[in-house]
């Protein structure tokens, strides 16, 4: 069920219901499984297949609370490791064999025939949400290991943070201390319920409106950059990076919505990134709760920036390189994740020589180069989309080159909508520039008043606008 759908709607507006109506430990059996039944809605065999995993990982995660060094950690982290790379990576890594190799075993029909013939399926299909589980597990079970993990949940609260369905399909990853501390004192406040609603009508404006308005617009140049001139080829990947925000922003603002309408409260996932004045700062406000995982489970555990300087640059193209491949089973995506590894170890490069030459590059920036960094900052953004969003390397490159050095082709159609939602895009950036609404010193009155206004407003919008659904685009990973 997508999010915008009519079925969801219905399908919430139950759950809502019935979640304050039920008290205790049968508010948590409904909501578990309402989120199971949630997932099946998309595959019933991959919901028995997750609900699997999520038992093996409780069962060997109570092992290791009782014992730090029990074998049984490693087990679990290359079975978490291993699921993952069975259904998300097999083929590009069968891909790649075939590449170096040559060799007639790696040619798909090889895999396709010992599929057909052992399992009865000819292909491996990618279940929903398997990368931002998968990473929510690990995080747990490395947490156990080093013994942060000190709420030892049982099996129903455990599942229960895994499966929440407002941010399973596509996160917050959210960490363990973040979510169990809820469940022992459930009860929602004014300001969670004016805020959930004010939430999921902006992450609406963001999705339908906007994001979904950009797709028809550029995904041609995508799909064929070399039709269109240089300037559309340019406006394409700065128009990919407002819809990107848009997108998933917008998915955050629905996720973190259901949630509050729910009780629960979910991590922030962006902070205006596009007003980041570099790209390592725009890191620690776009998918922060991505940023904060692979900050602690991989760059720390590498040696980070304690260690010699070539090795601090490793470690970033190291970190930023997994990060590109968890996006996507594709080379493009580890060009993506290398480049902004490679962003970042240039930005570091250039704070030592500004200590070097006894400039602090803490100190508070005048205007102008504030102007200049963000400028920099989303043109890098947006340039590196050209990876994200291309299908393959010829069309990210041609992307790329098309856009430096021109190209004899048409201009892109509807160029006012894209302007447009560029405008819109950075306004939404500004409004996280501050705290979100509503405040909860606010008057009931007040709050109420504004939402009501607001929530007629976004659904004249959405009215108006809505082009027809496009999925949200982090569903695929």
């Amino acid at each position: 069920m997508k999010f915008t759908s009519l079925s969801f709607l219905i399908f919430f507006f139950i759950v809502y219901i019935m979640n304050w109506i039920l008290k205790g430990k049968a508010r948590h059996i409904f909501l578990f499984v309402v989120s199971v039944l949630f997932y099946a809605a998309w595959s019933i065999p991959f919901a028995f297949h997750f609900l699997a995993v999520v038992v093996l990982n409780h069962l060997v995660n109570l092992r290791v609370q009782k014992n730090a060094k029990s074998l049984w950690f490693y087990f679990l982290l290359c079975f978490n490791l291993s699921n993952l790379f069975i259904f998300k990576y097999f083929y590009f890594f069968w891909d790649s064999l075939l590449y170096l190799t040559a060799s007639p075993i790696f040619e798909p029909d090889s895999i396709k025939f010992f599929l057909e013939s052992q399992f009865g399926f000819d292909s491996i299909t990618l279940p929903l949400a398997i990368s931002f589980y998968s990473f929510q597990m690990i995080a747990y079970s490395v947490d156990v290991k080093r013994g942060d993990a000190k709420e030892n949940p049982n099996f129903l609260n455990f599942a229960l943070f895994i499966f929440f369905f407002p941010q399973l399909v596509a996160g917050p990853i959210v960490r363990h201390g973040e979510f169990f501390h809820q469940l022992e004192n459930w009860k929602v406040k004014k300001h969670q319920l004016f805020e959930g609603f004010y939430l999921v009508f902006l992450g609406l404006i963001k999705k339908v409106v906007v994001a979904d308005n950009i797709s028809p617009v550029i995904d041609p140049i995508f799909s064929n950059p070399n039709g269109f001139d240089g300037v559309s080829n340019l406006l394409a990947m700065f128009g990919f990076a407002a819809r990107a925000y848009c997108d998933f922003s917008g998915y955050t603002d629905l996720a973190r919505g259901l949630g509050k309408l729910l009780g629960i409260d979910l991590p922030e996932n962006f902070k205006a990134p596009f007003f980041s004045t570099s790209m390592s700062e725009a890191w620690t406000r776009w998918h922060m709760t991505l940023a904060t995982w692979i900050r602690d489970y991989i760059y720390i555990p590498l040696g980070g920036s304690r260690v010699s300087e070539i090795r601090s640059y490793l470690n970033l193209l190291i970190t930023f390189s997994v990060a590109g491949i968890w996006h996507g089973a594709n080379i493009t995506f580890f060009l993506w994740g290398f480049s902004h590894g490679a962003l970042l170890a240039f930005e570091r490069k250039w704070q030592l020589f500004q200590k070097a030459k006894g400039w602090d590059p803490n100190a508070p920036l005048p205007k102008y180069r504030i102007i200049l960094g963000v400028i920099y900052t989303f043109t890098a953004f947006s340039l590196t989309t050209a990876f994200f969003n291309g299908a393959n390397i010829g069309i990210s490159g041609a992307l790329l080159s098309n856009a430096f050095f021109g190209n004899i082709g048409i201009r892109i159609p509807k160029l006012e909508t894209l302007m447009y939602a560029l405008a819109i895009t950075f306004f939404f950036n500004y409004l996280q520039l501050g705290k979100s609404f509503p405040r909860e010193h606010w008057s009931d009155r007040k709050s109420l008043s504004f939402l009501l206004v607001f929530s007629f407003f976004s659904l004249v919008l959405l009215g108006y606008l809505a082009p027809g659904g496009t999925e949200f685009i982090y569903f695929q990973f």
